[in-house]
């Protein structure tokens, strides 16, 4: 889906409320798929710049995101980040606001979504 997305923690401590409205929102598809490194399997949520072939993040991965609120419109998904791209790179709690701007891609934003729940 096309979220706007704010980060409302920076290295794990959570940011006042008015430095996260008037600072950069990161607009993109957002996407979750799972990753296997060694043994383990992890959840991990990804945005991505719409069309991008590469799949490179436009902002750095959340790990096992959890879904915190939902509301009209948006929803608030928390999880870890990796501070770096080493695997011992350290990991803090980071939570994404996520305004939804279009649930399917190519769907105009004016007509609803009437693809049938399965």
């Amino acid at each position: 889906m096309l979220c706007r997305v704010y980060l409302l923690r920076r290295r794990g401590s959570r940011l006042p409320w008015r430095e996260i409205v008037n600072g950069t929102a990161h607009e993109g598809e957002l996407r979750t798929h799972y990753l296997t490194l060694a043994s383990a399997r992890y959840f991990v949520a990804s945005l991505l710049a719409p069309g991008d072939a590469l799949c490179r993040p436009l902002v750095p991965e959340l790990w096992e995101p959890a879904l915190v609120s939902a509301g009209n419109g948006f929803l608030v998904l928390r999880g870890y980040e990796r501070l770096g791209t080493a695997q011992e790179a350290p990991a803090v709690v980071q939570e994404w606001r996520c305004e939804v701007l279009r649930s399917r891609p190519g769907a105009s934003s004016d007509t609803p979504d009437t693809t049938p729940a399965t």
